[in-house]
C-alpha cells in the first residue's frame, strides 16, 4: 500500500463517522419510499396503479442508493484498507503474546529519569513515523534482559499503527536462526522464504545466544537480511540484550551492527532488571 492511501486510526474513524452519517441520510431519505414497496409488493399483478406508484418508489430509492454508493465510495476503501490494518496488528499480538497484548508506553513502569526520557523519545519517533518509516529509521534498544525493551517495542509498534498505519512484523531471534539453517539445508536463498513478503517494519527479539557470539553461518545470515532491509528503507527494529554498541558488534558481526545504527534510534536501557525486583 502506498504511503499517500495508508490510512491512519484518525482518518479511519473520520471516514467511519461519514459513512454512518451518510447510512442515516439514505435511511431517512429512503424510509417512506421502502415502505411503499413493503406495502404494496402483496399488491395483485396487473393493478396499474399500484405498479405505478411502486415503480416511481424503486426509482427514488435506486437513485438514492446510487448516491449513497457514490458518497462513500473513498471512506469505503479507506474502512477496507484500514481493516487490513487492524489485522495485521492483531496478528502482532498473537505473534508476540498475551503478555505484552495490553503493552502500552503509558502501562510501561520507569521511575527513573532516563526511563521517562526513553519513553518521549519513542513517543516522538511515532508521531512523526510518517516522515521516519519511509526514510528507514531503525530502533535499537539495548540493555541488560529483564528491563522492559520488548514491552516498549510493542508499544512503539501499536502507536506507529495508531499514528502512520505502518505495520510490524515480531520475530524471535533463536527461530529466526533455526529457519536460516532449515533455508540453507532447502538450499533456497537465505532471506526471502524467511521474511516473504518483506513487512513495514521487521521487530526482532534476542537476535543473540544467551552467550557467546553468533556462528559465521549465522552472521552471514542476519547481515543479508538487515543489508536488505537497509537497502531499501525499510525499518528493522532490535531488542537486544547487550551493554552497549561494541559488545553488540563482537557478539553480532560489525557489519550488521553498522547498518542498524547507521541514522537509528539507539536507546539504552541500562537500569535492574523489572523481573528480578520481583
Amino acid at each position: 500500500m502506498s504511503n499517500s492511501k495508508r490510512p491512519n486510526y484518525e482518518i479511519a474513524k473520520a471516514s467511519h463517522d461519514r459513512w454512518y452519517a451518510a447510512r442515516e441520510r439514505y435511511n431517512s431519505e429512503t424510509l417512506t419510499d421502502r415502505e411503499l414497496c413493503d406495502k404494496y409488493n402483496a399488491a395483485p399483478f396487473g393493478d396499474r396503479p399500484v405498479y405505478q406508484l411502486l415503480r416511481a418508489a424503486e426509482i427514488r430509492c435506486h437513485e438514492a442508493e446510487q448516491r449513497f454508493d457514490a458518497e462513500i465510495k473513498q471512506d469505503r476503501e479507506i474502512l477496507d484498507a484500514w481493516k487490513l490494518i487492524r489485522k495485521a496488528g492483531n496478528a502482532l499480538i498473537d505473534a508476540r503474546g498475551l503478555r505484552y497484548a495490553d503493552a502500552t508506553l503509558d502501562n510501561y513502569v520507569g521511575k527513573l529519569p532516563e526511563q521517562t526520557k526513553i519513553v518521549q523519545q519513542l513517543r516522538d519517533y511515532a508521531s512523526n513515523s510518517n516522515e521516519l518509516i519511509p526514510q528507514g529509521q531503525n530502533v535499537i534498544l539495548l540493555g541488560p534482559k529483564g528491563t522492559g525493551k520488548d514491552h516498549l517495542l510493542m508499544a512503539l509498534a501499536k502507536e506507529v499503527l495508531r499514528f502512520s498505519g505502518f505495520t510490524t512484523k515480531w520475530e524471535n531471534g533463536c527461530d529466526m536462526h533455526q529457519r536460516f539453517r532449515e533455508s540453507a539445508t532447502s538450499n533456497r536463498p537465505t532471506a526471502s522464504p524467511v521474511f516473504a513478503p518483506s513487512p513495514d517494519i521487521l521487530w526482532i527479539s534476542d537476535p543473540l545466544p544467551p552467550s557467546g557470539v553468533l556462528t559465521e553461518f549465522q552472521q552471514s545470515a542476519m547481515f543479508s537480511v538487515i543489508d536488505s532491509r537497509y537497502s531499501n528503507l525499510q525499518p528493522t527494529w532490535i531488542s537486544i540484550n547487550v551493554e552497549n554498541g561494541q559488545e553488540a558488534e563482537q557478539r553480532m558481526g560489525a557489519q550488521t551492527v553498522d547498518r542498524l545504527r547507521h541514522d537509528a534510534l539507539v536507546l539504552a536501557c541500562n537500569w535492574p532488571s523489572f523481573r528480578q525486583a520481583q
